[in-house]
């Protein structure tokens, strides 16, 4: 019976070599692999490899803060529920705005939402200006502070449907003004996040594949958005062309 002898395939670092994967060669030259790795070669296993080598960073979990997967989880489910929200606050922020309406000016709505961005573009910069080297100094405050403000914008761009005509300007300003901080704060946020979460310095590794999964949060998002916009929708209004008969 040839002998073998155990090898180690080691996923470098710049804090060390991090364990992979192990398998055995014998001296014959033959190659026997662990379980793990037959199993992998299964319908079920490849799948699961493609999905992990699509959405996780190379080397997970070693290559990662034990933290990494619950931060992932929970942010995947916030970005989520944010994107189903948008999708209601961009339908109330279109009626507010009078799309629909026989008495609406489509060149005053154009006008009002050019001056929606511009307030909004004005007031990131102005807090990229003021808060910007305070950042890094407290992520998670910010962080949440992101997605406080974020909630508050998508909640006056939902009131702009209750608010008269006269102040739709005023209340899709504000709400743009608080998304904008939101991106400022939470795209700041982010840089630091991920190279915490990075273990083995690979933070573009990191940042990809945090891109990948936040792209197949946003397809799950259309779909479950249009199923909603759908069951929103509001219902047809009778004709009433059929008056009194005779």
């Amino acid at each position: 019976m040839a002998k073998v002898r155990e090898v180690q395939e080691y996923w470098v670092s710049r804090d060390g070599a991090l364990p992979r994967r192990r398998f055995t060669i014998a001296y014959s030259g033959a190659v026997e692999v662990d379980k793990s790795k037959q199993e992998s070669r299964g319908v079920a296993g490849g799948l699961r490899r493609s999905l992990q080598d699509t959405f996780l960073p190379r080397g997970y979990p070693e290559s990662v803060r034990p933290e990494y997967l619950d931060y992932q989880y929970w942010d995947s489910a916030q970005g989520l529920c944010s994107y189903l929200r948008g999708i209601i606050a961009a339908k109330a922020m279109f009626q507010g705005a009078g799309v629909g309406s026989k008495d609406a000016s489509p060149l005053a709505a154009a006008v009002q939402w050019v001056l929606r961005d511009g307030l909004g573009m004005i007031g990131s910069l102005a807090f990229g200006y003021a808060f910007g080297r305070h950042l890094d100094a407290d992520v998670k405050e910010w962080r949440l502070f992101a997605d406080v403000i974020n909630d508050v914008g998508l909640t006056l761009q939902l009131a702009t449907t209750l608010l008269p005509r006269r102040h739709f300007l005023l209340a899709s300003s504000a709400a743009t003004l608080c998304v904008s901080l939101c991106g400022v704060a939470a795209g700041a946020t982010k840089a630091s996040i991920t190279a915490h979460l990075a273990a083995g310095g690979n933070v573009a590794d990191v940042s990809a594949k945090e891109g990948a999964q936040e792209t197949a949060i946003t397809l799950a998002g259309l779909v479950l958005g249009l199923l909603m916009a759908n069951l929103l929708e509001d219902p047809p209004k009778d004709g009433g062309d059929g008056g009194d008969g005779g």
